[in-house]
């Protein structure tokens, strides 16, 4: 019980940190008392980095930056009792060559071979309300997103639109029921 209130607790999504202990027992009363320490998330935040990958086909070094506003203000025009909606952007940009570098630098060098390379992208944004309809464990989910990827056989653009209730029955279990939009701009040397 005790992990399943740190759990309920965290998944609210306003603390950085919490933890649930156990109090000293009152005997007399027969009661327990629980403390939950917890921690405030910031409500604004800013991640960002960059990284490499690669394999035999494809590598690839890119960069991203995630913003973060817990409490954007518009949660009350979806349900009375709702606050702190959540406002998540996410933005990758990278450059891919294929088959790899090792190799794209060996048929750049010797001009024996096409060369396929260029900038890949994965730009998305994501708004959750939470407790909608008066619930304690229902949020309404939206999500946008636009990407590029570069594979060995074809390239292309999607875009991505979905809107959904997020249930959470438990804390170890999720469902999310959506209406997915998705559509793909493919190209092929084929």
């Amino acid at each position: 019980a005790l992990a399943e209130a740190q759990g309920r607790v965290f998944q609210m999504g306003v603390f950085g940190a919490v933890k649930v202990n156990r109090g000293i027992p009152d005997r007399d009363k027969a009661e327990l008392p629980i403390i939950i320490d917890a921690r405030e998330a910031p409500l604004h935040s800013l991640r960002w980095g960059g990284g490499a990958g690669g394999d035999l086909i494809r590598n690839e070094a890119r960069g991203f930056i995630e913003y973060t506003d817990r409490n954007l203000g518009f949660a009350k025009l979806f349900s009375k009792g709702a606050l702190l909606d959540k406002l998540t952007l996410k933005a990758k940009l990278g450059y891919a060559v294929l088959p790899n570098l090792p190799e794209f630098i060996n048929r750049v060098v010797s001009g024996e071979g096409s060369v396929r390379h260029g900038v890949v992208f994965d730009v998305s944004a994501q708004y959750e309300v939470p407790r909608v309809f008066n619930t304690r464990n229902v949020s309404l989910l939206g999500a946008l997103g636009v990407n590029r990827t570069l594979d060995a056989a074809f390239d292309y653009y999607a875009t991505e639109g979905k809107i959904g209730f997020l249930w959470r029955p438990r804390v170890d279990l999720s469902v999310y029921p959506s209406v997915n939009l998705n559509a793909y701009l493919l190209q092929s040397q084929i």
